[in-house]
């Protein structure tokens, strides 16, 4: 999860689940238009980039509106490790 504030983009969260090794779920919430609408120009660029990593996006969802209060529950997976960064 990721929260940030900046004067570039103003106020934007981001969820990001990595499942099966490779498959990418994303889900963005911006306050401003201009932004959103940036995001979803660039959600090409950004499918080729996870491609050439070996990734694959399964889901981008970009939301124009402020963003979850608390985290989307998160269940850990059967194997694996999590890293946890708070910014």
């Amino acid at each position: 999860h990721l929260h940030t504030r900046n004067r570039d983009l103003g106020e934007v969260w981001l969820q990001t689940r990595i499942s099966n090794d490779t498959d990418v779920d994303m889900i963005m919430w911006a306050l401003r238009e201009d932004v959103v609408k940036r995001a979803k120009e660039q959600t090409v660029n950004l499918e080729h980039e996870l491609d050439s990593a070996g990734l694959h996006m399964t889901r981008l969802l970009i939301v124009h509106g402020p963003g979850p209060t608390e985290p989307i529950p998160w269940q850990a997976p059967q194997q694996g490790s999590l890293i946890d960064i708070q910014t």
